[in-house]
């Protein structure tokens, strides 16, 4: 299961039985284990989540693709770091979404720098 396919029955599980953690979804981040699928998956949802809201823009959504590129290579994440205190740095002229995606980012790097 794809991603999106994952995605898209969480959100027709949601729908018909109010699931919020729906058997599919767990079975994609778990089947096996992996942390960088999880961020992947986060970083995903995130950027769809801030379409949805109407907050997303090219450097936000920049920076979740460079996210999810780098940490599927298993590369250093110091580009995902450097990246998110770029992002704080200007979270003024953003706003929240922009404080959000530099927080998820830096708290995210740094998990997977442990696991890596």
């Amino acid at each position: 299961m794809s991603a999106q396919e994952a995605i898209a029955e969480c959100r027709r599980a949601y729908r018909i039985e109010g699931a919020s953690w729906p058997v599919p979804l767990i079975a994609f981040l778990d089947e096996p284990p992996s942390e960088r699928r999880v961020f992947d998956w986060l970083t995903s949802i995130v950027g769809d989540l801030l379409d949805h809201l109407g907050v997303n823009d090219a450097d936000l959504e920049g920076a979740l693709a460079l996210a999810r590129q780098t940490a599927n290579e298993g590369a250093s994440m110091e580009p995902i770091e450097r990246r998110a205190w770029e992002i704080w740095s200007n979270r003024v002229k953003g706003g929240k979404p922009k404080t959000a995606v530099a927080q998820l980012l830096l708290s995210s790097s740094e998990f997977l720098g442990i696991v890596a």
